[in-house]
């Protein structure tokens, strides 16, 4: 159901409606093991990187989904490094 809906509001594609889905759920699993901690904590860190890649693309003037895409991308790399080195 989630998916669908993603689809309608968002409209761009697949790919970002499954990292919107996956990469959140990934970065806050890595620092917790409690569900609902982690669901709270996947949709704020889904709601600022979306707001930070939207901006990013209005200020570079770059597709918004697939600015989206990379800066999730990268903030997961960035907390996998964070995560290994503490």
């Amino acid at each position: 159901m989630s998916v669908v809906i993603l689809i309608r509001v968002v409209g761009i594609g697949i790919i970002l409606v499954i990292a919107l889905l996956a990469i959140p759920a990934a970065i806050s699993k890595q620092f917790t093991h409690n569900m609902k901690t982690m669901m709270v904590t996947s949709t704020i860190i889904a709601m600022v990187l979306t707001v930070a890649g939207l901006f990013l693309s209005y200020a570079l003037d770059l597709a918004s989904g697939a600015t989206i895409v990379l800066v999730l991308g990268t903030a997961f790399f960035v907390s996998s490094s964070l995560k290994s080195r503490f």
